[in-house]
């Protein structure tokens, strides 16, 4: 279901992560450039339909719209999880689907913010 590395994925990943509707739910707010494609480490969720970024120890995941709902993002990041236990995610408090899919995933929830709650991947 995941594959390490973006091997021929570089362009699929690069247009995801900047999808209006990818930037709106994320935190960070903006588009980024090819650059960003080389820090961090990436994993493609396989068909494909979405990729998870980790850097600095913080997980990161995007889900093509026709592939959401299906339990997907949940398993994908369980699977990330039990190969790097104890990474953590910011996820801003209105993205429910996000939420969901970290906590069904096994995330915790370490702290809530006004604007984010941190998660963490049991160990």
């Amino acid at each position: 279901m995941i594959l390490p590395g973006l091997g021929m994925e570089r362009a699929y990943v690069l247009a995801l992560r900047n999808d209006p509707e990818i930037i709106a739910r994320g935190v960070s707010g903006h588009t980024v450039g090819p650059e960003w494609l080389d820090t961090g480490r990436f994993y493609v969720i396989y068909e494909p339909v979405g990729y998870m970024r980790v850097d600095e120890g913080e997980v990161s995941i995007a889900v093509e719209y026709g592939a959401r709902g299906q339990g997907i993002a949940s398993r994908a990041l369980r699977s990330l999880a039990d190969r790097e236990p104890g990474i953590t995610a910011r996820v801003k408090v209105d993205n429910h689907a996000s939420l969901w899919a970290f906590r069904k995933a096994g995330f915790d929830e370490v702290e809530r913010r006004s604007d984010l709650v941190l998660l963490r991947a049991a160990r």
